[in-house]
């Protein structure tokens, strides 16, 4: 697809980035005097809430966020073989739709997806994160916990931020019964174009309104 390029191995880039959206400049900072950094981590200490100010400013300027030239997918390994039918789907359908560039980012599982979608979408980067993966009751544990959690996460991070966060991250109730993975990877391919769609048509909604 023309326009993708993998994003998962570039730790300068993901710094680069950390700095613009406003995170300590560590070579900057070695310079400054003891008695400023002393004052400043007091100042830190005594106010835990500047941290999150930082990761947590929510941006009503959706004329700007709509006007940047780059979608972020991020998808979960777990299931790959399943997961990455859902990530080529929403790929051939965006390019059908939208010239933006997508860049791909993998976590190892679905739990994983939020705090990278959250820097992300701090990066300012990103007119947009659609997210891909799959939950399953492996019969250790309640599955709905993860997904939930999965779920909350990325609804916090598109209202912290106020950049638009996609999910597809799936949760089938009888994964392991005959049929259902092969089920699956069908159903995946829908549900990745599904996702194109929605994410253009949100952010072309956005592009037309303020919030006062």
């Amino acid at each position: 697809i023309g326009g993708r390029r993998e994003g998962t191995a570039d730790p300068v880039r993901f710094r680069g980035r950390q700095l613009k959206s406003g995170y300590e400049n560590e070579v900057c900072y070695r310079h400054v005097p003891v008695a400023v950094k002393v004052y400043l981590l007091v100042a830190l200490l005594c106010n835990p809430t500047i941290g999150k100010q930082q990761m947590n400013t929510f941006s009503n300027n959706f004329s700007e966020t709509t006007s940047r030239t780059r979608i972020a997918f991020v998808q979960s390994c777990w299931h790959r073989d399943i997961v990455d039918q859902l990530r080529d789907s929403f790929l051939r359908t965006h390019a059908e739709l939208d010239n933006r560039d997508v860049d791909l980012f993998e976590v190892p599982g679905a739990f994983e997806i939020p705090l990278r979608t959250k820097i992300l979408a701090s990066s300012g980067q990103y007119a947009g994160i659609v997210t891909g993966g799959l939950i399953v009751d492996g019969g250790i544990y309640r599955h709905e916990f993860v997904s939930s959690a999965v779920i909350d996460g990325l609804m916090r991070v598109q209202l912290d931020t106020g950049v638009p966060v996609f999910s597809a991250v799936l949760t089938p109730q009888d994964f392991l019964s005959d049929g259902q993975p092969e089920f699956f990877r069908e159903h995946f391919v829908a549900k990745g174009a599904e996702a194109a769609h929605a994410c253009i048509e949100t952010i072309g909604a956005l592009k037309q309104h303020q919030v006062a």
